[in-house]
């Protein structure tokens, strides 16, 4: 019976892991403590399994959990991609041949890793943008997201309305990008309220206007 419930605590807690369900959260000594105290007492269960046993049930559990969030990783992409072609007016191939193309390009799209690049997609599908322009628009705030790390909905949004307010085509999205990043380098204001500016001073009932009631 103990051997039972030390198989079944193994896998629950590895599945758990592997799922999200639980995250590590380090941040503070609590949780470090607690996290450290569940390892410890997994550990303990391991080897009330015999390490033989416990090393199977291990890698068993993690093999199988690992191809489970490989295809819940999987359906959440064509997920994405899917409201994303709905958005645009194209075919869901289409949008999987442009998420195909954005990750070959390497460089940011290495680091912005696949949901977060059809993530992006999707944002600019919800603007109105075609396949072309998402095309253009995507390298540039994948650079820049991964220079600044802003929360990517918002920000999309945000340098979609900038290029509008400037009546920019998206061809230029690079350029606007390059804009940003010198005006922030040269000024005591963060990215964010570089950007919050610049909008704020092409569109004057913006909430972002310095001088807005909200701000």
């Amino acid at each position: 019976m103990e051997t039972f419930l030390a198989l079944v605590g193994v896998i629950l807690y590895l599945a758990t892991l592997w799922t999200g369900f639980r995250k590590v959260q380090l941040g503070s000594h609590v949780s470090a403590a607690l996290f450290i105290i569940e390892l410890v007492l997994t550990v303990i269960a391991v080897g009330q399994l015999g390490w033989r046993l416990g090393l199977i049930t291990v890698g068993g559990a993690n093999l199988i959990a690992l191809i489970a969030s490989s295809v819940r990783l999987a359906f959440q992409h064509d997920d994405l991609l899917t409201y994303a072609a709905t958005q645009a007016g194209t075919s869901r191939t289409e949008m999987k041949a442009l998420a195909v193309r954005l990750r070959r390009q390497r460089k940011a799209f290495s680091v912005f890793g696949s949901i977060r690049t059809a993530q992006l997609i999707s944002y600019l599908s919800q603007r109105s943008r075609n396949v072309a322009e998402i095309e253009q628009m995507a390298p540039a705030i994948a650079t820049l997201w991964v220079i600044h790390r802003p929360e990517l909905e918002s920000f999309t949004s945000d340098y979609d309305r900038l290029m509008r307010l400037w009546k920019k085509p998206a061809s230029e999205a690079m350029g606007i990008a390059d804009v940003l990043t010198i005006a922030s380098q040269k000024s005591a204001a963060t990215f964010q309220e570089v950007l919050d500016a610049m909008i704020g001073l092409a569109d004057p009932f913006s909430p972002k206007r310095v001088g807005s009631p909200d701000k």
